[in-house]
């Protein structure tokens, strides 16, 4: 049977819901709670990066807060609610520098997702939480100064500059509101069914394994002030695969010692892994 690709385009079914995770991708709206949350539960791919936010505990303005984690999982095979296909679906989480922690009346929090285009990839995850070499210096100062820029109620998004058409894939980000539920790590604030398929079929699979995303994650008042907001900018793609799973393209796994307590492999030859892909369609 054909794959249906749900990739990253705006002109697909987008669900979104001003409080909640901005839901992406045909038949989103068909898939459970219970279903979203083993995304991260019985993921595939992960990846997670850190970096520095604000002790949004504290009245606005607070401090800065190292530890913040965006964290990226891809899932495979996931049960589609109906036909005999199933689903590839991928989630982001924001977790905050204290897991405890809830976000005081002063503060707004809002989140923006960029996917970036497959050509753009490095070949590997880096090893930093910024964007050397997957998105443009430039690119990445203007998503930050627009996310500080744009903030508002409603946390809307905004149309890319120039400085980022050769990464971006989208003209908009998805912006979505952050909660106290958003924050602990248990709650995915972006939600994409990468597509449907056969159960045999690795395409949509392999594209997800490959694509990666700018997150902007702005911390502003919830109302007047004089101070501005705080922007970081931060970059994921999946660049670990977990347990037993199989890696669509495994002769690309290198050969190094897993992680006894967390089960981990880390796989490398993105360049390879991409050109893959583009043979997988030639056929």
């Amino acid at each position: 049977m054909k794959s249906t690709l749900a990739l990253s385009s705006a002109a697909l079914l987008a669900l979104a819901k001003a409080d909640g995770p901005y839901t992406l991708g045909s038949g989103a709206d068909d898939v459970s709670s219970e279903a979203w949350a083993s995304v991260a539960e019985s993921a595939n791919l992960t990846s997670s990066q850190t970096f520095t936010g604000r002790d949004v505990s504290s009245e606005f303005p607070g401090s800065s807060a190292d530890g913040w984690t965006v964290s990226l999982a891809v899932r495979d095979n996931l049960p589609a609610e109906d036909g005999d296909d199933v689903l590839t679906a991928t989630t982001l989480t924001l977790t905050a520098a204290d897991e405890e922690s809830s976000i005081d009346d002063s503060w707004r929090v809002c989140a923006h997702v960029f996917p970036v285009l497959s050509s753009s990839n490095p070949g590997f995850a880096s090893e930093v939480p910024g964007c050397d070499g997957l998105v443009a210096t430039e690119c990445v100062d203007d998503l930050a100064k627009q996310g500080r820029g744009k903030f508002g109620e409603g946390c809307p998004s905004w149309k890319i500059t120039p400085s980022c058409l050769r990464d971006l894939s989208e003209q908009k980000g998805y912006g979505v509101v952050i909660d106290d539920n958003l924050i602990s790590g248990n709650a995915s604030f972006f939600r994409q069914v990468d597509g449907s398929h056969a159960a045999d079929d690795e395409s949509v699979y392999m594209t997800a394994a490959l694509q990666a995303y700018a997150v902007v994650t702005v911390f502003g008042p919830s109302g007047d002030s004089d101070e501005d907001a705080f922007a970081e900018v931060t970059c994921i793609l999946p660049d670990t695969v977990e347990g037993d799973s199989v890696h669509p393209a495994p002769e690309q796994l290198e050969e190094e010692e897993e992680d006894a307590a967390a089960g981990l492999t880390k796989f490398v030859g993105w360049a390879g892994l991409t050109g893959a892909v583009a043979l997988q369609f030639l056929f």
